[in-house]
């Protein structure tokens, strides 16, 4: 996504990764226009395609999808946050995502 019109436009999944609700899109996001409080994350997938593996600032190469927080996840020293569970739960806009508690 290019535009923050496109942001809001965009319906994406909501997703649960550790207990952590997130909105999901498997398309690039550029930082630029993620809105002020949410934070923005690639999620890289197994090299077989078949599993989400870790969380990272940045993913290049096994790139499954971005994923906006409201909460920031700490990466530690490795950079990386291992996905140790995730479902997907419902598909919402940004908009409706951000007028909800959480």
């Amino acid at each position: 996504m290019q535009t923050l019109q496109e942001l809001y436009d965009e319906q994406f999944d909501i997703m649960l990764i550790n207990d952590v609700e997130v909105l999901f899109t498997p398309q690039r996001i550029k930082r630029e226009i993620i809105p002020t409080g949410l934070y923005a994350y690639d999620i890289r997938e197994s090299d077989t395609g078949d599993d989400f593996v870790t969380i990272e600032r940045r993913v290049i190469v096994n790139h499954a999808g971005t994923i906006l927080s409201k909460i920031e996840f700490g990466m530690g020293t490795t950079g990386t946050v291992k996905i140790n569970e995730y479902g997907f739960e419902d598909t919402t806009t940004l908009q409706e995502w951000l007028n909800t508690k959480s």
